[in-house]
């Protein structure tokens, strides 16, 4: 194991300063330097933030975004943790997957480190990286916390509101959150190009008009988890999700004028979406002697789409193209997975130690 930075200690400075008759120096009081311990484990990085960033951080997200992970980019005003890359990050609680807005209800007091997989493995699927919060175990107790921020003007709208809380009893935690998102305003389309042919030069312009865009977003969860700090772990999770686009980025009314006819073409062009996603998710892990663990995840997802588009192009009128459609769907799907996990510690040429896993996966 090797610590790469952990200090926490008291240190003095002086003041050198000059003036027109010499140099003089001042002595300041005693300052504190603190950092974070970031703990190298060959398969992750153990991260244990100070208590400063722990008090000065609102959310698991906000202190995410103070811990300033290598590749890792936090944007919290479009709700997204990405890679370099724009590569999928997956987030854990305690070893189990949750969404970013679990995160975001989780509060920083509560958590004890946060354990970064730069390089997954195979049991974490396609994802470029993992960042597993480890949080205390509580007996007893529970809170609500919440949050909103509303951005509001003549033509614009933005709007993101967040309630959580959680209840602990014994082994026991029953925790709820949810989320409601939602951007809406006007946008106007402009469009300026030329085609240049070796007879001719044909050039088109598109002037818009304010056009509607909205969009709504609301997720929500409810969860149970049972467990035994380094024996056992079993949580069922519900989660569902909203997502209404009553209309989209890609909407647009507008004129054409095209340098080979005097009549413009007036464009209509209108989509609209909803999706309903629930889904059930059952995990259990068990841990066993000699660093070996088992874990069975079952998941259970129902989703019903629907999407309707119209495209019009009109000339004094008349419709010269006209398009429509309407599309709607329904999907089930149930996933079930076993994996056996061994770990084996070795040490490198350098005499770091190295853990590294033996992984046996089976989808059910």
């Amino acid at each position: 194991m090797t610590i790469l930075l952990c200090m926490a200690s008291p240190s003095y400075a002086q003041l050198i300063a000059k003036d027109s008759t010499g140099v003089m120096a001042i002595s300041l009081d005693e300052i504190t330097i603190q950092a974070q311990s970031v703990i190298e484990k060959g398969d992750r990085k153990v991260i244990l933030p100070t208590q400063n960033q722990l008090k000065m951080s609102s959310s698991g997200i906000d202190l995410l975004g103070k811990l300033q992970l290598p590749r890792i980019t936090v944007d919290i005003m479009s709700g997204e943790i990405t890679t370099s890359g724009n590569g999928e990050v997956q987030l854990l609680i305690n070893g189990v997957q949750v969404t970013y807005t679990e995160i975001s209800s989780l509060s920083p007091e509560d958590i004890l480190r946060i354990e970064y997989h730069d390089t997954p493995g195979a049991r974490y699927g396609n994802a470029a990286a993992v960042i597993d919060y480890i949080t205390k175990n509580k007996k007893a107790g529970g809170s609500i916390s919440g949050g909103a921020i509303h951005s509001l003007s003549s033509n614009r709208t933005s709007i993101d509101d967040i309630v959580s809380g959680r209840y602990n009893y014994g082994k026991s935690e029953i925790s709820a959150n949810t989320r409601y998102i939602q951007r809406k305003g006007d946008w106007t389309r402009e469009y300026d190009e030329r085609f240049i042919f070796p007879d001719k030069e044909l050039h088109r312009l598109e002037t818009g008009e304010p056009t509607l865009f909205n969009k709504k977003l609301l997720t929500s969860s409810l969860s149970y988890s049972l467990q035994e700090k380094g024996k056992y772990l079993f949580n069922a999770q519900f989660r569902y999700t909203l997502q209404d686009n009553p209309a989209g980025y890609e909407d647009r009314k507008s004129k054409l004028y095209t340098s080979d006819s005097e009549i413009p073409v007036s464009i209509y062009d209108h989509t609209k979406e909803r999706n309903h996603l629930p889904s059930l998710d059952l995990y259990y892990q068990r841990n066993l002697k000699n660093d070996q663990r088992l874990i069975f995840n079952l998941v259970g997802t129902y989703i019903k789409s629907s999407n309707t588009r119209i495209h019009q192009e009109k000339q004094e009128g008349i419709a010269n193209t006209e398009l429509y459609s309407d599309i709607a769907g329904k999907k089930y799907s149930l996933i079930a997975e076993a994996i056996y996990e061994k770990k084996i510690r070795a040490r490198n040429t350098d005499g770091r130690s190295q853990t590294s896993a033996i992984l046996y996966r089976q989808p059910i």
